[in-house]
C-alpha cells in the first residue's frame, strides 16, 4: 500500500498550517487570512507577538510565491 502523496510541498503545507488554511488555496483566501492574522500579530499591537508576525510574513511569502508559480 502506497499512501497518497501530498498535493503541496512541505514548505507550503507548513505555511498553510501556521496560517490555518485548508486546500484548495487561492490568492484571495491567502490574502484575506494574512490580513486577519497580521492585525492579531502586528508588533505595534502586541510586542510579544513580533516573532509570530515575522513567521506569518515568511509563510505568506511562501504561499504567494507558490501560487504565482502554478
Amino acid at each position: 500500500y502506497n499512501p497518497p502523496r501530498p498535493k503541496y510541498p512541505s514548505k507550503v503545507t507548513n505555511a498553510m498550517a501556521f496560517m490555518q488554511l485548508e486546500p484548495p488555496l487561492t490568492l484571495e483566501t491567502v490574502k484575506k487570512k494574512y490580513k486577519a492574522l497580521a492585525k492579531k500579530y502586528h508588533p505595534d499591537i502586541s510586542k510579544k507577538e513580533a516573532t509570530l508576525f515575522q513567521k506569518l510574513s515568511d509563510c505568506y511569502q511562501t504561499l504567494i510565491e507558490f501560487l504565482g508559480s502554478k
